[in-house]
């Protein structure tokens, strides 16, 4: 770490958002935690004003996921509506050939002013600041099915829409914190984070027109959820804290449609962040102090002994060989980014300036090109041979997720 950004850290630490970071959010993983504030319009515009200045304050230097669906060319309107029927096709019938190229998206905020940031690359651009909507507000996960429709979510119910021209906002049927995305196609996609005024984990769903708020359930009392993975739409996993953060808690929406509480009897931790499935019946889930759990058949087992001690932020993956997952060591500020090939998980090496800067999400387009996301507009990138920060970022703010199709 530099020490121009060891100083801007120090005034990160000392702020509140850097709190709220650090209290869980990966994203996938972002805890919304009753320090976040939640300031905002929920329902938001449809203006455009472009949000593309840094104003970051005192930073220098440098969940998601790999998913694609099928595309049916719709657009989207400011309230969520599909212009064109869009078929509700499950991610593994997809055919995304047509439309997936090179894209990445971030997605964050500066403090100083306070507004969301998107950030955009291709291989021809590298990356770029992205107009969005005037937003006085964070920016915590972003996910898509194709270049011309990505989502993003973030503090006070924010939603925004992108259609391969412009970003919009979306009425959001909630002005709570949403602090991760996860979809099995255009017409289903889902959002989650925690109610602050209920005090219970928060759901809403977008079915192809509009977004909705979804029946909570008891098991949602005092649940902060974090991360959300699924298969499919009736397949889908939640990973959270109690709110006292003293269990971590891993809930699924079965085939009937019920929520059920599936956190194994021996715990999950003190909090769950990150969560990703390659089956129904094999998956991964990571949570603070190197809590690593493992999904087989329709168990949760911890790794024991984990291979690491980090608090692990975010976890994802291609296939049940090549899963990646990142966190942080509290003590020193340092990330480790570690890697599973089907036997064994080892931590992948890391320069000093990569260690040094945390990260927050992972999303992996191929087994050699890997993107992580973190603080002080550091995006670090995996090219099959060494990790390297990617020098093109053209913001210090603080990136939250990433996402980009395959």
């Amino acid at each position: 770490m530099t020490k121009r950004q060891t100083s801007g850290l120090i005034a990160l630490v000392q702020s509140s958002t850097f709190l709220v970071l650090i209290g869980g959010c990966s994203v996938h993983g972002h805890e919304l935690t009753p320090s976040d504030g939640n300031v905002g319009d929920a329902a938001g515009g449809g203006h455009e004003t472009s949000s593309s200045e840094d104003g970051s304050a005192g930073r220098e230097g440098g969940g998601n996921d790999d998913r694609s669906v099928a595309q049916d060319g719709a657009t989207y309107d400011a309230a969520g509506g599909a212009n064109d029927a869009a078929p509700d096709s499950p991610v593994a019938d997809a055919d995304a050939s047509s439309q997936v190229g090179d894209d990445i998206w971030a997605v964050g905020e500066t403090t100083s002013p306070l507004k969301a940031v998107v950030i955009h690359w291709t291989q021809q651009t590298k990356w770029e600041m992205q107009s969005i909507p005037a937003l006085a507000n964070y920016l915590y996960d972003v996910w898509g099915t194709d270049r011309s429709n990505v989502w993003a979510v973030g503090n006070g119910g924010i939603i925004l829409h992108y259609d391969g021209a412009r970003w919009m906002s979306v009425t959001s049927p909630t002005a709570e914190g949403l602090g991760a995305l996860w979809g099995s196609s255009r017409s289903d996609v889902w959002a989650v984070g925690y109610d602050l005024t209920q005090k219970r984990g928060l759901i809403v769903r977008f079915d192809g027109n509009s977004w909705s708020l979804q029946s909570s359930a008891s098991i949602f009392d005092n649940v902060i959820f974090s991360a959300i993975w699924g298969t499919g739409p009736r397949d889908i996993w939640i990973a959270g804290r109690l709110e006292d953060g003293s269990a971590g808690k891993l809930l699924h929406l079965n085939a009937v449609g019920h929520w059920e509480d599936k956190t194994p009897a021996a715990g999950a931790g003190d909090s769950l962040s990150g969560v990703w499935l390659s089956t129904s019946t094999s998956g991964w889930a990571v949570g603070s102090g190197g809590v690593i759990m493992q999904l087989s058949g329709s168990t949760w087992t911890p790794l024991n002994p984990s291979a690491t001690m980090s608090n692990l932020k975010a976890v994802s993956g291609l296939s049940g060989s090549e899963v990646w997952a990142l966190g942080w060591f509290n003590l020193d500020l340092n990330t480790q980014i570690l890697r599973y090939n089907g036997a064994q998980w080892a931590a992948v090496p890391l320069g000093p300036d990569e260690q040094n800067t945390l990260m927050n999400d992972v999303f992996i387009r191929s087994a050699r090109d890997v993107w992580f996301a973190g603080f002080s507009g550091v995006v670090l990138h995996y090219d099959g041979m060494n990790v390297t920060a990617d020098p093109t970022v053209p913001t210090h703010a603080i990136m939250s997720g990433i996402w980009g199709p395959r």
